[in-house]
């Protein structure tokens, strides 16, 4: 299991995102952050590779962008929230 951290600035965009949320969205929110955390845990090579050491994780209506440092932490830089549209 590799070391898993938030940068502050994560956490304030994952915090916005909650308290901008209804309900139904805040439970879905809390569900895929603790399967993100565990899965960035077990796997740090999860999701897909970009330039570098940085990697992004797709866990729809959710984005993480993290980079995994040369001592195997897994540092979470940002998170998006990506909801479904709607057809009218």
């Amino acid at each position: 299991m590799n070391p898993l951290v938030w940068k502050q600035t994560a956490l304030d965009l994952l915090a916005d995102i909650y308290v901008s949320a209804s309900v139904a969205e805040r439970e879905l929110i809390a569900r895929i952050v603790e399967r993100v955390n565990r899965q960035l845990r077990d796997d740090p090579e999860a999701g897909e590779s970009r330039s570098g050491t940085m990697r992004i994780l797709v866990e729809l209506p959710m984005v993480f962008d993290f980079a995994v440092d040369k001592y195997g932490v897994v540092v979470v830089l940002k998170v998006r929230w990506r909801p479904s549209r709607r057809r009218s």
